[in-house]
Parts: structure tokens; C-alpha cells; sequence
């Protein structure tokens, strides 16, 4: 019994293995390794290093794929691996993938170690994984927080900068405000029923339909629950937060932030409220819309007031999580079918949009570059990095006939089945109007000239050529957010139908 429940837990142990050899690494290595550059030929651990568990998370994918897609419930009902988890398991391994891809460009010319980040990440991707598969609420707290904890270290990683440990500071703040509503929730979920289990909970919010007083007494923390989980994702009124740590973050970090963890909340989101939830839809439902519009409001009008790259995508990030959250609340199978395509045309767009910062932050003298101004001109110096830059922020906008444009309006043509026509209008136009803060950035990119006394492109620009892996990942990303639209043709058909 026990190998039969082993092998659902595959991909963990390969994490948990290639975990194991990091930190070894580290040890042996030491921490004053730094990387000397202009030696050819010098031997690079790193590299090495990100290139053993790149082969490591390709190993974890083949092993998810290999799992059966039957719905299996092992660890004494602790756990769930269902087709649903696996795919997110593999969106988290593909972001992961190309996280490793750009950490040893991105680290290059700095000497901290890259060894712990490796190890904090692969450490959060764990904690990711056991918080897709949880069935049971202790269970969700606790990988919940192995993953958070893991994001609030990679926040403030780098501590020489003030700004970073600001970040860290507010997000290990907010993020524990999260944790003890959740764990508020689950301890009256408790009180009120003795139970834990999401399956045995199911049964008895069947029951307490019947008995007015259990279902008046869950009301509170079901609530608490799906508010946790909002909190988590910075939808508003509780988005402060997140605007100001993916600004101050280390942009590998905001890379990992925008897409795992978002990926992983969403996933559970939906199970939850199909698994609970549901009983409670005329009191969770209104408090869902609210967030809902004022996250769009919210979305549309920072992202136009910003010039910061990062707090735009941040704006844009709250705005396709509302959208997310208008799929999960549907509860039909057509409605997450089309959330897996979203989540992944979305993780799509935002890894095509870092690996081109990061590779511009390379060519730049390593400088960071998070201003509108700073890539002025880009089109005339790098037009490969400019072009891969500008179609990535077409598809995160949505826009025809780019990727997120095929999984963007299926979503608000699914949600129109469940809410009144009025929201449904009004998330189409902030939607719409959210198009505006991409263009901003894409006219500076490539109708704009170079200003001397604000960007920081040098002349000495093209003396600098991409890495190949580099080149090879955006070309690939670029490739896929321009054609996948021509399988998305029968997807469109078949939702508006």
C-alpha cells in the first residue's frame, strides 16, 4: 500500500533530492565563491549548478506526465493528485525551468551565492507542490507557509539595498496578517465542526443545508478563508503590498513572484470554493464581485499613473488575477478548462517580458532598469530584444491576435453565464482601458529616441551580444505568444458556441 501511494509522490523526492545536492554544494563550495569574469574557460558552479536542476525539473515533468490521470486520495486523505494538480504542477515546473535559465546571467558580475537562492527556490516549489495536492486545511496552512516563507528570504535576498529588505519587511508583515486569518478560519472551521478534512467538510456543508444553525455558523469562516487566499494573491482592497514588493524585489525574484505562487493560490483557490465554497455562493458571490471591480479599477488606474516596469506589471497582475478569479467562481468544467489555458498563456507573457529585462540588465552594465524612459528608443539598439519585448506586452494585454487575446475573451464570454451583463461590461472596459499603460511602454520602446540625460543604453549597446540560451528561450517565448493563437482558433469556437 504504502509503494503504491510512493510513487504519487515522485516528483516531490526528485525536488527534494536535487535539494539535498544543492546544499551539499554549497557546503563544499563554500560561501566566498564568486565568479571571475573575463576568464574564459573558468569554471562556473553556478552555471553547472542551475544546468543540474534544470535536468532535474525536466526529470519532475516526465514524472508527472507518467502519473495516471485518475483521481487518487493517499496519506490518510491528507493529500490529492487529480489531472487538475499535475498541469499546475507543470506550469510551476516550466516557470521554474526558465527561472534557472536566467539566474546564472542575472547573478553574473555579483558575489553573493547563488547556491541558497537555488536552494530557497527549489525549497518554495516543494511547498508549492504539497499546497496543490493538500486535502486537508492543516495540511494547506503548512505547505502554504514553506512556500511564503521561502518568497519572504528571496524578497529581501539581496540586503545591501534598502529597498529590497523594505520589501521583504512589508511582505513577511502582510503575509502573516494572511496566515493567522487563515489559520483563524480554520481553527472556528474546527470549533464549529471537528473537522479538517476538505472531502469530510464537503459532506457536511451537504448536511448543514439542513440545519440552519451549522450553516449560519460557517458562513464566518468560509469567508475568512477565501480572504486569506485574495490577500495572498494582492487582489484589492489588499493590494498595497504587492505594488510595493514587486517593485523593490530583485527582478528574478518578481519573475518567480508573479508566476509560482500566483499559479499554485489560484489552483486551490478553485478547489476550494468547488469543494466548499460552493454551499456558501449567495454570501461569498457578492463579496467576490466587490474585489473583483475594485481590483480592475485599481489594475487600470496605477497602471496608467506609473512609469515603473515592474509596478506596471504588478497592476497588470492584479488585473488578469481578477479575471482568474471570474473563471474560478464559475464552477463548470468548461470554465477551468479555460483557466489552465489562461494561467498558462499569462505565465507565458510575463516570463517573455523578464527574460527580456533581465538580458537588457546584462547588456546595460548589470544596472537595474525599471523606468518607461530607460528603454526609450530600445527598437534602434536591440530590435530583437525590442520586439520580443513589445509582443509579450501585447499578449499579457490581451490583445488580437496575440495569445492572451484567446484566453482573455473566452473568459469573459464564460463568466457572462454566471454574472449579470453589468459586471461583465464593466470588467471588458477596464480590461480595455488597462491596454493603455502597455502602450505606453511599447510607444517609448519604439517611437521614442534615445534621450542621453535619462536612458542608460550606451553606445558601446551591440558590443555586448546576447547568451544563446538566452536568445534561444525569447525567440521561443516570441514564437509562442505569435502563433499559438492559431490553435486557440477552435478553443474561441468552441466557448462562444
Amino acid at each position: 500500500m504504502f509503494i503504491n501511494e510512493l510513487r504519487f509522490l515522485i516528483p516531490e523526492l526528485i525536488l527534494a533530492w536535487i535539494l539535498f545536492i544543492v546544499l551539499i554544494s554549497s557546503f563544499i563550495l563554500g560561501y566566498r565563491y564568486h565568479i571571475i569574469q573575463g576568464r574564459k574557460n573558468f569554471f562556473n558552479p553556478y552555471r553547472i549548478l542551475a544546468d543540474m536542476v534544470i535536468v532535474a525539473l525536466i526529470f519532475v515533468i516526465f514524472s508527472l506526465v507518467n502519473l495516471d490521470s485518475t483521481e487518487a486520495i493517499i496519506n490518510y486523505n491528507q493529500l490529492i493528485y487529480d489531472t487538475w494538480s499535475n498541469i499546475s504542477k507543470m506550469i510551476i515546473i516550466f516557470c521554474t525551468i526558465c527561472v534557472m535559465l536566467m539566474l546564472p546571467e542575472y547573478w553574473q558580475n555579483s558575489t553573493r551565492s547563488l547556491f541558497e537562492f537555488i536552494a530557497i527556490i527549489l525549497l518554495s516549489v516543494i511547498g508549492s507542490f504539497f499546497f496543490l495536492n493538500a486535502m486537508d486545511l492543516l495540511t494547506l496552512f503548512l505547505s502554504l507557509e514553506l512556500q511564503t516563507i521561502c518568497l519572504y528570504i528571496l524578497t529581501a535576498y539581496k540586503n545591501e539595498i534598502l529597498k529590497s529588505i523594505e520589501a521583504g519587511l512589508k511582505y513577511f508583515i502582510w503575509g502573516n496578517l494572511s496566515s493567522q486569518i487563515l489559520l483563524l478560519s480554520i481553527s472556528l472551521i474546527y470549533c464549529f465542526t471537528g473537522l479538517t478534512n476538505i472531502n469530510e467538510l464537503y459532506l457536511f456543508c451537504q448536511l448543514s443545508l439542513l440545519n440552519d444553525t451549522s450553516y449560519y455558523m460557517l458562513i464566518t469562516p468560509i469567508i475568512l478563508l477565501f480572504m486569506s487566499l485574495t490577500l495572498k494573491l494582492g487582489l484589492a482592497p489588499f493590494h498595497l503590498w504587492a505594488l510595493d514588493v514587486y517593485q523593490a524585489a530583485p527582478t528574478i525574484t518578481t519573475m518567480f513572484l508573479l508566476t509560482v505562487p500566483k499559479i499554485a493560490l489560484i489552483t486551490v483557490f478553485t478547489r476550494l470554493f468547488d469543494g466548499i465554497g460552493i454551499f456558501f455562493y449567495n454570501e461569498i458571490y457578492p463579496l467576490t464581485v466587490l474585489v473583483i471591480i475594485y481590483s480592475l479599477i485599481i489594475s487600470a488606474i496605477g497602471g496608467n499613473e506609473t512609469i515603473s516596469i515592474r509596478r506596471m506589471l504588478a497592476n497588470s497582475s492584479i488585473s488578469n488575477a481578477s479575471n482568474f478569479i471570474l473563471l474560478a467562481i464559475s464552477t463548470t468544467e468548461m470554465s477551468h478548462n479555460i483557466l489552465i489555458y489562461f494561467i498558462i498563456a499569462y505565465s507565458i507573457s510575463i516570463i517573455s517580458i523578464f527574460v527580456a529585462l533581465i538580458s537588457l540588465r546584462r547588456l546595460h552594465s548589470f544596472q537595474l532598469i525599471d523606468s518607461f524612459n530607460e528603454l526609450q528608443g530600445l527598437v534602434k539598439f536591440h530590435p530583437f530584444l525590442a520586439i520580443t519585448l513589445v509582443i509579450s506586452l501585447f499578449s499579457s494585454s490581451g490583445l488580437p491576435p496575440f495569445l492572451g487575446f484567446f484566453f482573455k475573451l473566452p473568459a469573459l464570454i464564460i463568466s457572462a453565464q454566471f454574472f449579470e451583463i453589468t459586471i461583465i461590461i464593466f470588467a471588458i472596459f477596464f480590461n480595455i482601458l488597462s491596454f493603455f499603460f502597455y502602450f505606453r511602454l511599447i510607444e517609448k520602446i519604439i517611437f521614442r529616441k534615445k534621450e542621453s540625460n535619462i536612458s542608460i543604453i550606451s553606445d558601446a549597446f551591440l558590443l555586448l551580444p546576447m547568451k544563446n540560451e538566452t536568445r534561444i528561450l525569447a525567440s521561443m517565448l516570441c514564437v509562442v505568444n505569435c502563433l499559438f493563437f492559431i490553435d486557440s482558433f477552435d478553443i474561441l469556437y468552441d466557448y462562444m458556441l
